[in-house]
């Protein structure tokens, strides 16, 4: 840790983060080629949802993109301007920090915390079982926080450039900084965020002490549970699903799966959670952000391919992903967190019988109505006309017909029914014959 201090006396921060993620991306690079982990195995339906737009580079800081050069409009550049304007201020609270009004500000949920405790940050000389970096997230950002940094990470869906990435620093004298910081591009500009500025959910087994050994670095609703959560924890009565989450690798033999849970696991044993906001890393937030980063990845990716003038890759795969025709089902019934539950619910719209994109099923699969909620986000919404267009006449074309490329789809008659009405009443904008 010395040292570590040490060097960033003399490099500047930027520059740190940019080797600490590069050797991030190294390691997962030779894991993904000396695996001894199977494949997992991948339908002709589940290849739909993973483009070959994946293999394509986008020339993303050309016009009209210009990525480096453009003002986000996310929500963390409007605090951004709000604090230089010093309409808004950050002020410090224990040993978080600023972090608890920054979360208020952002308009982020306590109730989201998820632990990572995987080095797969730029903060990793920090990360380890027992200082788990915490996640807190809503539709559209992202709040990365280890226990006694000085530094916390921000980031975006902005609805033009896709990811965008911050750096908080908050020195022990003076006001906090906020500052975009595109050394992230290092690791959230890869074939996993499909060449376009994103952000990744992995799964990677560790050692004991969080070093990453082998696993997955795009994680999505398609992923079997058996895959899931390694080097993360997870709380909530979520064994019955046989995920990875909650063990440590063999530091002999890195090559082995941990055991899979079969009891309910007790966080408090491996860390201490006085330092958190919360006591918990639920299931409920977990399958919510493996849903969440994988769309937001697609929809940037035919937004840059239709404003970049590129052959159109994304619209198709993207639909599927919308309507969780390849989602894993679940194997046993899962009970989320209730606060994050009810403020999940609460947010947008609801149709005159009260239904709405966002209730949650957790009998079987993930969501009640198969038609994701990002329909109704800006990022989805700012899509230019014409794909946002083809996007939901592809969307009715399945509802009304159940059927995709003549083979029957999970959505039954009543379900696309109930879907159509609910987007009629709470999406705005439709196309004509909607």
């Amino acid at each position: 840790m010395h040292s570590l201090v040490a060097f960033s006396n003399m490099v500047p921060r930027h520059i740190i983060a940019a080797v600490i993620c590069l050797g991030l991306l190294l390691v997962v690079r030779v894991d993904a080629q000396q695996s001894l982990a199977p494949k997992p195995t991948v339908t002709a339906a589940q290849r739909l949802s993973l483009p070959t737009a994946a293999e394509t580079e986008l020339p993303y800081n050309q016009l009209p993109i210009s990525y480096s050069q453009t003002t986000p409009r996310d929500p963390v550049s409007k605090l951004q301007q709000k604090l230089e304007r010093r309409e808004v201020t950050l002020e410090k609270s224990g040993s978080p920090g600023v972090l608890m009004h920054l979360l208020r500000e952002l308009r982020i949920p306590v109730s989201s915390q998820l632990l990572v405790f995987s080095k797969s940050s730029a903060q990793a000389k920090l990360i380890k079982p027992a200082t788990p970096r915490a996640i807190y997230f809503n539709d559209d950002v992202y709040v990365g926080w280890v226990p006694g940094s000085s530094l916390i990470e921000i980031s975006a869906a902005d609805p033009d450039l896709g990811g965008t990435f911050y750096s908080l620093l908050q020195p022990e004298n003076g006001d906090v900084q906020l500052r975009r910081d595109e050394s992230c591009l290092l690791c959230h500009l890869t074939r996993s965020t499909l060449r376009v500025p994103g952000h990744l959910v992995r799964s990677f087994t560790t050692d004991s002490l969080g070093q990453l050994q082998t696993g997955w670095s795009r994680i999505t609703h398609a992923t079997t549970y058996e895959e899931r959560w390694a080097g993360w924890y997870v709380t909530g009565p979520a064994h019955s699903l046989g995920h990875l989450g909650n063990a440590f690798g063999d530091s002999e033999k890195p090559g082995r799966k941990p055991p899979v849970p079969t009891v309910p696991f007790d966080i408090a044993k491996s860390c201490d959670l006085t330092k958190y906001l919360s006591t918990e890393s639920d299931i409920l937030p977990h399958l919510v952000l493996d849903h969440q980063v994988h769309g937001h990845n697609l929809i940037t990716r035919l937004n840059y391919e239709a404003r970049l003038k590129k052959p159109i890759t994304a619209l198709e795969p993207l639909v599927r992903y919308l309507l969780l025709l390849d989602e894993s089902p679940l194997p046993a019934p899962v009970v989320g967190n209730a606060d994050y539950r009810q403020w999940f619910e609460q947010q947008g719209g609801r149709d005159p019988q009260g239904r709405s994109l966002r209730e949650f099923d957790l009998e079987t699969r993930l969501f009640k109505y198969r038609l994701s909620y990002l329909v109704t986000s800006p990022a989805f919404t700012a899509l230019p006309d014409e794909p946002r267009t083809a996007v939901w006449r592809r969307i009715k074309e399945i509802l009304m017909t159940s059927k995709i490329d003549s083979q029957a789809t999970v959505i039954s008659e009543t379900e696309g029914q109930a879907i159509r009405e609910i987007v009629r009443a709470t999406v705005p904008a439709l196309p004509e014959g909607w």
